[in-house]
């Protein structure tokens, strides 16, 4: 009975992964997941999930999940409504804005929402909830260590797939390869996410060994190219931010002395670029 019960279990591990697997990846892959049509099958697939995982694992939550619903909760916060004089106490702009416009027709003051536009609030509380879920679900199936290394691989790998969709695209729309906006709307959001899976894969660089090493550092590289080819300013300060980031927690990680942090530090890097040929040349001799 035990025995039925675990592999209940794995199945539906198994089955809010592959949920999980196919929100991350596939919608950056189509066409930035702004029709709502994909929308709507992200809010199944990641409602799904979190559901399975819950049902698995319990509604054991870290900080950072926990941190994202509070903010989830201020975006609700401004669909409630309130009384004029407390709306003007949080926002006196949208309520000399509520004045000019709607003052004149007799419908202000009144009770009404802090949102200059419920409809469209809400629908980003919605998209919200999905990210909220997603996050969620993660942070539950990435409790065991392959889960983890599973969902990070995607995530570097989803990363990789849409720069050669924006390169090829690019390449056979308009002849060029650079500031290309495709499978997203814009630049900024392309460069965002390219930045976001670009650290997964150096992490995995890091910790895997021959040629692997090698893939993984090409699937950072290509990320980070994909920045830097969009041409969108505020992506490519967020990329050195992490850069920065990067280097500053490398550094605390090393002790203090100059000379020992070069001894240890360059060939990690070494390391990095050269290691697969190095176990080649091991392997053939």
């Amino acid at each position: 009975m035990e025995i039925v019960i675990t592999h209940f279990e794995q199945r539906r591990k198994t089955a809010a992964l592959l949920l999980l697997v196919l929100a991350l990846f596939a919608s950056p892959l189509a066409r930035g997941a702004v029709d709502w049509r994909v929308q709507l099958a992200i809010a199944i697939a990641t409602g799904g999930s979190l559901l399975l995982c819950a049902a698995t694992h319990g509604p054991r939550l870290p900080y950072l999940v926990l941190g994202l619903m509070a903010i989830f909760g201020a975006i609700l916060l401004q669909l409630l409504p309130i009384p004029s004089g407390l709306l003007r106490l949080l926002s006196p702009s949208a309520a000399d804005l509520f004045q000019t416009s709607l003052g004149t027709l007799g419908l202000f003051p009144s009770i009404r929402p802090l949102s200059l536009d419920p409809a469209a609030t809400a629908l980003e509380a919605a998209k919200a909830a999905c990210c909220l879920m997603a996050a969620a679900a993660a942070a539950l199936l990435a409790q065991e260590r392959r889960t983890r290394l599973f969902i990070a691989k995607v995530l570097a790998l989803s990363g990789g797939a849409v720069f050669v969709l924006s390169v090829s695209h690019g390449a056979a729309t308009v002849g060029s390869v650079i500031a290309s906006t495709f499978p997203f709307k814009n630049p900024n959001h392309l460069a965002g996410f390219l930045t976001l899976t670009a650290w997964p894969a150096l992490g995995l660089a890091l910790g895997a060994r021959g040629y692997r090493r090698a893939l993984w550092l090409a699937t950072f590289v290509v990320s980070a190219s994909g920045v830097l080819m969009s041409a969108s300013r505020g992506g490519m300060a967020s990329f050195f931010f992490g850069v920065a980031v990067f280097g500053i927690l490398s550094v605390r990680a090393l002790p203090r002395s100059p000379s020992r942090w070069l001894s240890r530090s360059l060939p990690s890097w070494a390391r990095i670029g050269c290691g697969p040929s190095l176990d080649r040349s091991r392997s053939g001799t």
